[in-house]
């Protein structure tokens, strides 16, 4: 296979790795506060964005809320959405740990709108992870915006934030998600 055709292929394959996951059903989380697990895969899922998951200690406040518990269990038919993705290592040359920031939803109810909704957490901590990075690079100070340009750029491709979900849908999504926090207050 002539090189050219050999490398448009592995960028085929590359860039279809970060195609839209598919939502998935609740039951296949374990959900531990903020913090969740699947089964047969490494990554963690959070339910915050902006971040907020890149590292979990043990038996923090995070990690037991019974009013999330008390959602999930009134809606066992929920789904997951995964919202957004980053690879992190915390050292340089190690292997980086997926992180997906996710939707529960079940109809037109979402965990994430409701945590909101009940003063739980901030509007902010709902960003995705690839609306954080560019808040975080967005300040007026030149000299500070071009360190951080740099070091985003040290962070290899496949490990930066990135959607799983359309730019359109994240936005509809954002919209959707204030228009229903405004009703309830």
């Amino acid at each position: 296979m002539p090189t050219y055709r050999l490398s448009l292929l592995l960028l085929l394959i590359a860039t279809n790795g970060y195609a839209a996951q598919e939502p998935f059903p609740l039951g296949e989380l374990s959900v531990e506060g903020i913090y969740a697990t699947r089964v047969g895969d490494p990554s963690g899922y959070c339910l915050l964005g902006a971040n907020v998951c890149l590292s979990k200690l043990p038996h923090n406040p995070w990690t037991q809320d019974s009013w999330i518990n008390d959602w999930l269990t009134a809606h066992p038919n929920a789904r997951v959405v995964p919202m957004s993705e980053q690879g992190t290592a915390l050292l340089r040359h190690a292997a980086a740990a997926r992180h997906v920031y996710v939707w529960i939803e079940d109809g037109s109810d979402s965990l994430n709108v409701s945590l909101i909704r009940e003063g739980r957490y901030a509007a902010t901590a709902m960003i995705d992870m690839e609306e954080a990075a560019q808040r975080s690079v967005d300040v007026s100070d030149a000299d500070t915006r071009q360190q951080l340009e740099w070091e985003r750029a040290q962070v290899p491709e496949e490990n930066r934030p990135h959607r799983l979900i359309t730019n359109s849908d994240y936005a509809d999504n954002a919209a959707s998600s204030a228009r229903r926090t405004r009703r309830k207050t």
